[in-house]
């Protein structure tokens, strides 16, 4: 039976404090395993409390008692809750597990007022089969066209999965279903496999795409993405589709497909970018943002003129700005990295009202930069031109915070932070809360995923108190550090609760770390949540570890120079002294200049030697938008910004007097 994944006692705490009872009495009864009593609880928790705990209750109630009384007490559930899904899925498990299979058809035909999910269409169809005389049926036959239809309809799901593996003995599925079913497990060489196998010619192919549903191609034309053997003879087979296949929906997807397959072999050249051309021009409404998207990354990939004459074409083409944000951002720094800053100037103000408030506050802040430091000619009134540009980064609220951030300094004008305290009303308390503040107490392992899987029902005001709590939590036992900080990334909606977002964890052994090798408190708690988000057991993929995510070799280097053997990277005290010391070091070797010193730590300090060297006179803060690799040029400003908001909120140093410490201007 399908069982919501809580633990038995807090149900009871829950709909027994829902009921107004003695929950932790009757908590402490139901872990001493008395079955009868427990039986009782979750009887009175299911007639008495609110619907959500109700619900609760009927479930687990449903695993204790016998299979017969499951039923039946599903049954009048169903009568009390009469539009619940959630029941109607209760009832129509019991009633399979029981192999009551003509009564599960029933219920789902009487309840056709009831939205249909996945799960109730399996039980309902793997009913159908179980109930029919033929040992084996064709997936042609009528007996499985609305069969067919719930999987031509939909996309392939667990429950699809789950029947494919019931049934695939008693029922002969079509290509399109093994492949997809393939497809859903991961096995994308295998699914197209099934497919080159059985169409080897374009009009085969052409007939078998003709023949597929929109969801089916989607799905089978990904798959062809990510596991096709024969590349190049497919993309010009799905390219085919696109041409001649009557449904406009699917002869979009067919040319769409066909370039992200041959861009997969061979990368951006001029015949992918003929496909996405012709994608963009047969996309539907709600495709062709996507379409375009890959068009812009292609053409900025093959050459910097095209992704010039792209954006300058199409921009004011797309549907939402926010969409292109992301591909912007890497063609403005191929753009600064070739030091084209002319390029740069010409693009972005013919396409800037295009651009959405994000980007916008960008582009304000690096066209004022330019002016103001004579890298493009303006002329007269470039000073009123800077100006006018740092104000509207400044001003506007969609800007970036490190953009804000270095505006707010050009202008003297600085962020303002106000932390509020957050007070909530626990008498009116809504039932996920009320949910929340029971986990707090009893079952703290469970509250990250339960704020995160309810973000919609929980209020802010109450998520900070499980903030709290959970910081709280660390001081003495397991590490809820990075946890907490997820959840207020998730809840805070402003800039007066940014304190939630920039925490002080460790702050003893920051304190020491910084006091020993004498670096700004606000740059190395910058560093630690950057790298970490405070989390002392994470591993990255790569290998390194700890708060100050360092990589082994590093530590042991570090650890040669400090005269110490043996260490632990995942104790807190030993990964920040090893991280403070590292960081140390670089700056000394860079001039102590901390924002080169910082790129040093993420991308090494022979590449930030040679991009410096290769225009060692230009501005830093300019200097970072040229910076040939994405995640250190983001990290560069991601420490800009946390040490300025640490600076601000924890010790009195202005924006200005923190980036001055990190050698930015």
């Amino acid at each position: 039976m399908k069982k919501i994944n809580i633990i038995f006692s807090l149900v009871l705490i829950f709909t027994l404090f829902s009921c107004k009872e003695d929950a932790k009495k009757y908590n402490n009864l139901y872990q001493r395993g008395k079955q009868e009593a427990n039986i009782k609880l979750l009887q009175k928790g299911y007639e008495k409390a609110e619907p959500y705990f109700s619900k609760l209750c009927l479930v687990e109630l449903c695993n204790l008692l016998p299979k017969q009384k499951s039923v039946e007490l599903a049954e009048k559930a169903l009568k009390k809750y009469p539009d619940s899904q959630d029941v109607l899925e209760l009832l129509v498990t019991l009633l399979y597990e029981q192999r009551e299979y003509l009564e599960v058809i029933s219920e789902i035909d009487e309840n056709s007022h009831i939205k249909q999910n996945n799960e109730l269409k399996r039980y309902y169809f793997s009913a159908k089969i179980k109930t029919s005389k033929s040992q084996q049926i064709s997936w042609e036959s009528d007996f499985c066209v609305d069969m067919k239809k719930w999987f031509q309809d939909n996309q392939f799901s667990s429950s699809h999965n789950q029947f494919f593996k019931d049934f695939s003995e008693d029922i002969d599925f079509g290509i399109s279903e093994k492949a997809r079913q393939l497809y859903f497990t991961k096995n994308y060489s295998k699914a197209a496999a099934l497919i080159e196998d059985e169409y080897s010619t374009k009009e085969e192919f052409l007939d078998f795409l003709e023949e597929l549903t929109y969801v089916e191609l989607t799905e089978i034309a990904d798959n062809f993405v990510l596991g096709a053997n024969n590349r190049k003879t497919f993309s010009s087979f799905f390219a085919n589709g696109g041409l001649l296949l009557s449904n406009p929906d699917k002869a979009f997807y067919s040319i769409f497909s066909a370039g992200r397959i041959l861009e997969k072999e061979v990368g951006s050249n001029y015949d992918v970018l003929k496909y996405y051309n012709r994608a963009i021009y047969l996309a539907p409404e709600r495709n062709f943002d996507r379409a375009l998207w890959y068009f812009l990354r292609c053409s900025m990939n093959y050459s910097l003129q095209e992704g010039f004459y792209g954006f300058l074409e199409y921009a004011n083409a797309w549907k939402e700005p926010e969409y292109f944000d992301d591909i912007l951002d890497r063609f403005s720094a191929s753009i600064l990295s070739s030091y084209s800053w002319e390029l740069y100037y010409d693009l972005f103000s013919e396409i800037y009202p295009y651009l959405s408030g994000y980007s916008q506050g960008k582009v304000d802040y690096i066209f004022a930069r330019l002016v103001e430091e004579n890298l493009i000619e303006y002329g007269n009134g470039s000073e009123s031109l800077a100006f006018s540009h740092y104000e509207k980064a400044f001003l506007n609220p969609e800007t970036d915070g490190y953009y804000r951030i270095m505006a707010g300094i050009k202008l003297e004008e600085d962020l303002k932070l106000s932390p509020e305290k957050n007070h909530f009303d626990d008498e009116n308390l809504l039932p996920e809360e009320e949910y929340l503040q029971y986990l707090l107490e009893d079952n703290i392992e469970s509250v990250y995923n339960f704020c995160i899987n309810n973000q919609d029902s929980i209020r802010e005001n109450v998520a900070f108190e499980a903030i709290k709590t959970l910081e709280n939590a660390s001081k003495s036992s397991k590490n809820f550090y990075p946890e907490a900080l997820r959840i207020a990334t998730a809840y805070v909606s402003d800039m007066s609760k940014v304190d939630y977002l920039y925490p002080k964890y460790y702050s003893s052994e920051v304190k020491k770390v910084c006091k020993e090798y004498d670096i700004p408190e606000y740059i190395f708690y910058g560093l630690i949540r950057t790298e970490s988000y405070f989390d002392n057991d994470i591993e990255s993929v790569a290998g390194a570890i700890g708060l100050c995510q360092l990589m082994p070799s590093t530590a042991s280097d570090v650890g040669r120079k400090l005269k110490v053997k043996d260490y632990d990277l995942l104790n807190p005290e030993t990964n920040a002294k090893f991280g403070g010391y590292y960081l140390a070091e670089l700056a000394s070797r860079l001039e102590d200049n901390y924002i080169l010193a910082l790129c040093s730590y993420n991308a090494g300090i022979n590449n930030v030697r040679k991009w410096r060297k290769a225009n060692p006179n230009l501005p830093i803060d300019i200097f970072l938008e040229t910076i040939p690799f994405e995640e250190t040029r983001n990290y560069g400003k991601k420490l800009i910004k946390a040490s300025s908001i640490y600076g601000l909120l924890y010790y009195d140093v202005s924006p200005k007097e923190v980036v001055s410490v990190m050698g930015v201007f």
